[in-house]
């Protein structure tokens, strides 16, 4: 994972890698539990039955989805998550039949993958987090927040687009299933933001990804010795979606002509900092990178 800041042919180019975290910054990848879902959801095409199948019947498949946050232990900022998970025990039920019966729970008698759990186990405790950073506030990736209402020490970034997608879509009914009110409280100390490119902190960068939602954002990290990586939340769910040449997404997708782009982007930003691309969902990225170390520096 280590990665050099050398200069020549192919290297770093440095105005992309200038905000380094302060010595002493970790980032921790915390799983927060398994969801399986129809291929359709996630590829465009997934599981279409062809004319030049003739008639003969297709494996249909589904795919597990991993959960996870970043827990960031910032020198200066304190402690950080990117992405919060789906809720506290019992999330299913704030979710509903119809929408569990299109994104089923596996692994549902593991403890250790509630939020506050898997941050106690990392040998912190949820009550010193102090900053949330919100990819985007789909169900599967925002529901955490409940754990932090009445938390006025406890801010919470999200792009200006996103906050008012989601509530928008919560009031017309539009997006029902997608976001839902029972993590969305107005009350959290909400703070954001409209550039497409923001400093956030130390070594913290967001990028505005739009596609998957309007109001996406990506995660860049520079860190001090692993080098750049990039958590992308949901713009890149899977590997298929961003390597070779990257497969569309499906249903979930709002915005062919916007996704399209903001790859492009990704693919500029992980070419000029030889980022470590972190996708959204894909259980084996994760499993490999939590085989190499218990923490980046």
């Amino acid at each position: 994972m280590s990665r050099e800041y050398a200069e020549g042919p192919g290297s770093i180019i440095k105005t992309q890698v200038a905000n380094v975290a302060p010595e002493g910054t970790k980032v921790f990848i915390l799983k927060l539990g398994n969801l399986e879902a129809d291929a359709s959801f996630f590829f465009e095409g997934g599981n279409v039955q062809l004319k030049s199948d003739k008639g003969i019947p297709k494996v249909h498949e589904r795919r597990n989805v991993q959960m996870y946050t970043v827990l960031i232990d910032h020198p200066i900022s304190g402690l950080i998550l990117y992405e919060v998970g789906p809720g506290k025990p019992g999330w299913e039920e704030k979710w509903g039949s119809e929408v569990l019966d299109a994104y089923c729970r596996v692994n549902k008698d593991d403890e250790t993958q509630a939020l506050d759990v898997a941050i106690r186990n990392a040998g912190y405790n949820i009550k010193d987090v102090r900053h949330i950073i919100v990819g985007h506030l789909h169900i599967d990736h925002a529901g955490g927040l409940e754990y932090f209402k009445g938390r006025q020490d406890v801010i919470v970034w999200v792009h200006e687009i996103e906050l008012k997608h989601a509530v928008w879509g919560i009031a017309t009914k539009s997006e029902i299933g997608s976001y839902l009110k029972y993590y969305i409280d107005l009350d959290l100390q909400w703070n954001t933001f409209n550039e497409e490119k923001v400093d956030l902190f130390s070594g913290l960068t967001t990028h505005l990804m739009p596609g998957h939602t309007p109001g996406l954002i990506i995660l860049q990290v520079n860190l001090p010795h692993t080098g750049t990586m990039i958590f992308t939340s949901d713009h890149t769910i899977f590997r298929e979606h961003y390597e070779n040449g990257g497969r569309k997404q499906g249903f979930l997708m709002r915005d062919h002509y916007q996704w399209y782009n903001s790859t492009q982007k990704l693919r500029r930003l992980q070419r000029d900092t030889n980022a470590q691309v972190v996708f959204g969902h894909d259980p084996s990225i994760v499993e490999e990178l939590l085989a190499t170390e218990p923490f980046f520096s």
